[in-house]
Formats: structure tokens, sequence, C-alpha cells
């Protein structure tokens, strides 16, 4: 078996049950790694570097049984990323941004010497989790993504060193992200827009609900939010990506959720959630889409809010 292919099982392992919000921890990890391979980090150091990021702030594994098993530079480039202790969110993060601000002084002073090649590895891996992180918070309309706009300064303050050029690709995606994100009204109430039963009729030969009936649905939970914002009517001008978790079954009550995200001058984008409840007692989430809704006249006319 390759390093890689072993970093990816040690950290399942690892992780065992755990989840990364209502995923399985191994879909983090995966796209933790598809980011850093996206950017061009394919080497086995840096990728098995990505499966186990997370496994000494997370899991039972220490640092000295990841050198033993994969090698020092793997075990400090993880020790890099683990978040120091502390009682808070808070407060850890202070403790680790300004060691990991010392970690990059270090690394940048002997950027020659082979034993401090963990230093860029670790960046390396901190940035493609903190892109995981926020195109998953965009993806899914985290309120979670304001403490990511929030820290950004102090996150780039630590990790950013001008002459490592082959960095410049990933702090510019992460920059476009985190700029995309500053309009974003994270404030807004969340509010329950709508709730259905789903019955036979609504479904496809297998007992599944159609997935157009779904998108109607969000539509006029989304449509039902905007008109909130405007004395108009409003028509639908985009649906980004919704990608279903789990199928609709019959008998399922499926229960809407939306949030206000940006008010422009003639439209307004809300943030749909979707969530399934079961037996009445859990709740899954489904799916999740940003809606762009526009005000139109009496005559169908865009018009101001």
């Amino acid at each position: 078996m390759t390093t890689t292919r072993l970093g990816r099982s040690r950290a399942i392992k690892a992780h065992a049950d755990q989840t990364y919000g209502h995923e399985p921890y191994v879909v983090h990890l995966d796209k933790v790694v598809g980011i850093l391979c996206e950017f061009g980090y394919t080497h086995k150091t840096h990728i098995t570097a990505g499966y186990l990021h997370d496994t000494v702030e997370d899991t039972e594994l220490t640092i000295e049984q990841i050198a033993k098993e994969f090698g020092i530079t793997i075990a400090k480039a993880v020790g890099f990323v683990t978040d120091a202790e502390g009682a808070s969110r808070k407060i850890r993060k202070k403790l680790t941004y300004s060691r990991m601000k010392g970690d990059v002084r270090l690394g940048r002073a002997n950027a020659d010497d082979v034993g401090f090649a963990w230093v860029k590895v670790g960046v390396t891996v901190k940035l493609a989790d903190r892109i995981a992180n926020v195109r998953t918070c965009i993806q899914e309309g985290s309120s979670f993504l304001r403490k990511y706009v929030a820290e950004h300064p102090i996150f780039q303050e630590s990790l950013f060193v001008e002459e490592w050029v082959e960095h410049t690709v990933m702090w510019a995606e992460l920059n476009r992200l985190i700029d995309s994100c500053k309009y974003y009204n994270n404030e807004a109430v969340r509010r329950r827009s709508g709730m259905r039963m789903f019955l036979p009729g609504d479904t496809n030969h297998m007992g599944k609900v159609f997935g157009g009936t779904l998108l109607c649905e969000i539509d006029l939970a989304g449509a039902w939010e905007a008109q909130q914002h405007t004395k108009h009517n409003v028509v639908t001008r985009s649906m980004k990506e919704v990608e279903f978790k789990r199928p609709v079954e019959v008998g399922d009550m499926v229960v809407f959720y939306t949030r206000l995200i940006k008010k422009g001058r003639t439209s307004i984008t809300v943030h749909v959630e979707v969530e399934v409840e079961r037996d009445n007692k859990s709740t899954v989430a489904l799916t999740a889409a940003h809606v762009v809704y526009v005000a139109i006249d009496k005559d169908g006319n865009k018009t101001e809010i």
C-alpha cells in the first residue's frame, strides 16, 4: 500500500465514527486533499499530511506516532496545523496563530534547509484546509463563514510569505472566496418558511421523491422569504448548484428554512436549507441552495426593490 493510501486509511481509522458537519469525517479530508491536487501539490508528503492534518487535534493519534509511521516532516507539518489547547475558540486561535507566525518566521529564515521543509508543507495544508472550509460554508450557507471572514486578517498575517510564490495561486483563491463573502448577511434570521409531507404521487418508480419537485418547493420557500423584503412581486433569476445528499421517501416531513443573504438594488439573494424529519425523532440535512430573485413591477419589468 502506498504512503498516501496508508495515510488515508490511518486517518479514517483514527477519526472512526466522527463526522464533519453532517458527513463522515473522511469527506472533509478528501476535500482538503482534492484542493491540494487542484493546486498541483500531488507529492506524497503533502497528500499524506492532508489526510492526517486533523488527527492530533481531534483523535488519540500523537505526533510521535505519526513520526514513527510516516516520518518527521509529515509529523511536524501536522503539528503545525494543529490548534493549541484553550478554553475557547478565540483563545485557541490566538495561541495557534502566534505559534504559526513564529514557525513561519523560522521556516523563512531556513528556507534552504530541508530540516525545515515541514513549515512550507504545513502552510500548504493549512491553506487547503481553509479553502475547503470556506467553500463548504458558502455552499451550505453556514453562519460559521462569519468567523472565517473575521479571522482572515490574522490568518494571512501569520501564514503569508511574499517570497513563497508557490502559494500565490492558493492565496488568490482564498482571498477571492473571503472577498465574495463580505457582503453576506450572516446575522439574518434563519426561519422556517415551509414544510411538506410527500405522497406516493410525488415519487418516481423507485418510491423516491422527484428532484424537480424538491426544486420547486425550494423555489417557493425562497420566494416567500424574498417577498418579505420588497413590496413588489419577485421572479426567480437563478438557483446555484443543488446537491441532494440523500433521497426523500414517502411520509418524510421536509422542512424548508430560509435566510436573507443579500439585498441589492433590484435583486434579493436567499439561502434555503432543506431538512428531513423522520419518525418525529431525527432530523437530517438534505440540501441547500442560493436563489436569486428579481423584483418586477406590474408590467413585468425589473424594478428597484
